[in-house]
């Protein structure tokens, strides 16, 4: 199981050397003072760099104690909850695998119609349903069923979510971004495992229904935080812009 993923992880590798990109180039000062043209990027979302950096480090620091509850805890509580083994596991598992790749596909209508952060916020507060339901689930087929769901869900959103992210950062600074708005949810991901754990010998729902909670308020955070920063094109409803005909000038 171990080398299978070793070697996944090589061939991915592999497959990302032939990759090019441009680098930018910096702004010299010298090119201003003399008057020369430069090229200089900009924010789109109207946000600056340290304004994005912290509004997406709070929200994936709720999302990464939600994620932590979830992701290291779900298979042991399918066991606990359901009885369930290694086999059913294994075969939820790869279905949900499976799953989560097709929304990809129709993802960026989602996001042409509703916009990009209320296409997060939608399809988060749906997932979000799908694990309190989850909670209360008699069996384990209809958990898993729900946990399918929950996956479509998250997968609608996920590009529109990264999008928006690149999107919204200056272009010299998108590594930056990228970088220190996720540490957030890495710690955080970290700690809330160790909770969890020791919770569910008081009350087995805890990994589903924590994770609940904070991806909750993950939801709400995250509409609240850009809400009023919407990229170009789009209203800050999220909703697209839709280009007015133009006029014929032969009248």
């Amino acid at each position: 199981m171990f080398l299978i993923g070793a070697g996944a992880s090589l061939l991915v590798a592999a497959a990302s050397v032939p990759l090019r990109e441009h680098r930018l180039r910096r702004v010299r000062r010298d090119a201003a003072a003399s008057g020369t043209a430069a090229t200089t990027s900009s924010n789109p979302a109207g946000l600056t760099t340290r304004q994005l950096i912290g509004r997406l480090g709070i929200t994936n620091a709720l999302n990464g104690f939600g994620f932590g509850f979830l992701g290291p805890l779900l298979t042991y509580w399918f066991h606990v909850r359901f009885g369930a083994g290694p086999a059913e596991v294994g075969v939820l598992y790869t279905v949900v695998n499976l799953v989560s790749a097709l929304p990809f596909l129709g993802a960026h209508r989602l996001t042409r119609r509703l916009g990009a952060v209320r296409t997060v916020v939608v399809t988060r507060g749906a997932s979000v349903l799908m694990l309190l339901f989850m909670a209360f689930m008699p069996d384990f087929l209809l958990a898993a069923l729900l946990l399918n769901l929950r996956t479509i869900c998250n997968s609608l959103g996920l590009p529109a979510r990264q999008s928006y992210a690149m999107g919204a950062a200056d272009d010299r600074r998108r590594g930056t971004v990228a970088a220190l708005s996720t540490l957030p949810s890495m710690l955080t991901s970290s700690v809330s495992p160790a909770v969890g754990g020791a919770l569910m010998g008081v009350f087995v729902d805890v990994p589903v229904l924590g994770a609940v909670v904070f991806m909750a308020a993950n939801t709400v955070t995250y509409y609240l935080a850009f809400r009023h920063a919407p990229l170009p094109g789009e209203t800050s409803g999220g909703m697209r812009r839709r280009r007015r005909p133009t006029a014929d000038a032969s009248g």
